[in-house]
């Protein structure tokens, strides 16, 4: 028998972007930054950022719109500024390790440079006069805090089985690039519904080509938060504004248990909303499984991590989402009552029934508008199922069944075949993404030509990827 790999992928609370913390950033700073700061701040043992960090570093950068060298130097500053909130003077990596205070960190340098691109053109003398990032820092970080903060702690209200939010001083806005400073609008309301009842949330909100967001917080401790937090992770669907519009959405699992509630709603036209929203998920998940093939390269032990609810950026509850979405807009009023495969079912029967191009199913017609944007959907679903099998196979490599034994050789080997293919090749992670995507294509022919017997097939595979994917977002 050939020698297996040593694979151990496991959940555990990560920080990233959008949650980062005093230790994350010390991984991020590269050796130009090290060597530009005094020693006597550095200290010896600290090392330049990895190329697996330098690289989320410069997509992070690309994301923003600004180049990976002034990426580089903001991350610098801001650490710099973020070392004198934990420990004002020299740096000392131990209270750095035990700091556990976190924050947005994209939202936190748009915001700064935004703040910089709005000054007139300054001297040389004067440029000392542009925000720094304490001023940011003093509002949203505590070194013993690890929730990330965007609002002072709203007003929770129970009005019948419902729940009001509201009236938190916002401390700082989610955003995407520095210009979303110029897309915030007030006073924007999302409705949650559940079975019974429903949230109403009302804040400011951040706008974009194809969603809004909204991002608050509640005090854990508030005696109505815990039931807060319950129904929003039970929502069915979500409305927005006066007309009670429909929209697919995604609540954050990531810092939720501490009062952080992010949630976005895509809010195009019919048809488009829901792609975008399909787009979004499996793009959040194929970077969080980049993620973990990544650290397995680099990483000696073979050991690497990935955030609880696969990623914490996807929905709570992907399918709820899904199926509540459907349903809402089809004003059906006993969504609990349908399963997601029955919902899968309809997807993939109407997609292949349609002709010349028509979308027949009423339904779905209402949801999607056209075939072109089923299409799409289903393309992009379908590619989350193929990632999400390899990303399976990777986490359950180790896992022992219910007699406490291993998986067969055969496919641990299979398994072990797959990840040195992805770790020995440069493009491993885009073949094998491209693979999946052709995959796709190969499965959306197949529905068209394959008749009853293929369409049950891969409805029946899809319920096996639902099933072990819904284990992963409790």
């Amino acid at each position: 028998m050939s020698m297996l790999l040593d694979i151990n992928v496991k959940p555990r609370k990560r920080n990233g972007f959008r949650n980062a913390s005093a230790p994350f950033m010390l991984k991020c700073l590269s050796k130009e930054t090290i060597s530009r700061l005094r020693k006597s701040e550095v200290g010896q043992g600290v090392e330049p950022a990895t190329p697996t960090m330098a690289r989320r570093r410069d997509q992070l950068a690309n994301d923003i719109g600004i180049s990976p060298e002034l990426m580089e130097q903001e991350i610098g500053k801001l650490f710099y500024e973020l070392n004198n909130e934990i420990h004002p003077g020299v740096l000392n990596e131990s209270e750095i390790s035990k700091s556990k205070g976190a924050f947005d960190l994209r939202s936190v340098i748009c915001e700064k440079l935004a703040e910089d691109a709005s000054k007139p053109v300054l001297t040389e003398d004067d440029r000392l006069e542009t925000i720094a990032y304490h001023t940011i820092l003093i509002r949203i970080y505590e070194k013993t805090n690890p929730t990330v903060k965007y609002t002072d702690s709203s007003k929770i209200i129970k009005h019948g089985d419902g729940m009001l939010v509201f009236g938190g001083t916002r401390l700082l806005n989610y955003l995407y690039v520095p210009g979303d400073v110029r897309r915030i609008y007030d006073n924007v309301k999302f409705k949650l519904h559940n079975k019974d009842d429903a949230v109403i949330l009302s804040s400011s909100v951040t706008m974009s080509s194809d969603r809004m967001t909204m991002a608050i917080n509640v005090d854990v401790s508030n005696e109505h938060t815990h039931d807060l937090i319950s129904k929003i992770r039970m929502t069915n669907y979500i409305t927005y504004g006066d007309r009670n519009v429909v929209a697919p959405f995604i609540i954050e699992s990531m810092g939720l248990d501490r009062g952080t509630i992010v949630i976005h709603l895509f809010t195009n036209s019919i048809g488009e909303a829901l792609t975008h929203w399909m787009d979004d998920c499996t793009r959040l998940f194929l970077r969080m499984f980049a993620s973990v093939v990544n650290t397995l390269k680099t990483q000696e032990n073979g050991e690497a991590y990935y955030s609880p609810g696969l990623g914490g950026q996807l929905p709570i509850d992907f399918f709820r989402a899904l199926r509540g979405t459907i349903e809402a807009i089809n004003d059906n009023g006993n969504i609990e009552r349908i399963s997601i495969s029955t919902v899968v079912y309809e997807l993939f029967s109407a997609y292949a029934a349609s002709t010349d191009g028509t979308l027949s199913n009423r339904r779905l017609r209402s949801v999607f508008g056209g075939f072109q944007h089923l299409e799409s959907f289903l393309k992009s679903f379908i590619t989350l199922f193929g990632c999400f099998d390899r990303f399976n196979r990777i986490a359950s490599y180790n896992k022992l069944d219910e007699r406490g034994t291993m998986k067969p050789y055969e496919e641990r080997k299979r398994t072990s075949d797959m990840v040195a293919d992805m770790m020995n090749k440069e493009v491993g992670l885009t073949e094998l993404t491209r693979t999946v995507v052709e995959s796709a294509d190969k499965i959306l022919a197949r529905l068209r030509t394959g008749g009853e017997e293929f369409l049950k097939l891969a409805v029946n595979e899809a319920n096996v990827h639902i099933t072990n994917m819904s284990n992963y977002m409790r």
